[in-house]
């Protein structure tokens, strides 16, 4: 329950920045999915640092690489 209170506000601060950007960034690069894509893992990252930072939940660093790994070779594949 306390994750949910601290974590609610940022995730909708979070999830509107992102749709904002979406917009804004497919009128300058014109490409949906590697904006999507580069989005989504700047969101992921800062949802991980909030997660450890402010609510001090014990984050599997070993998932959270490999997961943020997958995420930059889809971008690299995307951004060719």
């Amino acid at each position: 329950m306390k994750y949910n209170l601290i974590m609610l506000p940022l995730l909708f601060v979070a999830n509107a920045a992102l749709g904002i950007g979406f917009i804004r960034a497919h009128e300058t690069i014109r490409n949906l999915p590697l904006v999507v894509a580069g989005q989504s893992f700047m969101y992921y990252a800062f949802l991980a640092a909030f997660s450890v930072l402010l609510v001090g939940d014990k984050v599997s660093v070993a998932r959270a690489v490999m997961g943020f790994v997958l995420i930059a070779v889809g971008v690299a594949m995307l951004g060719r």
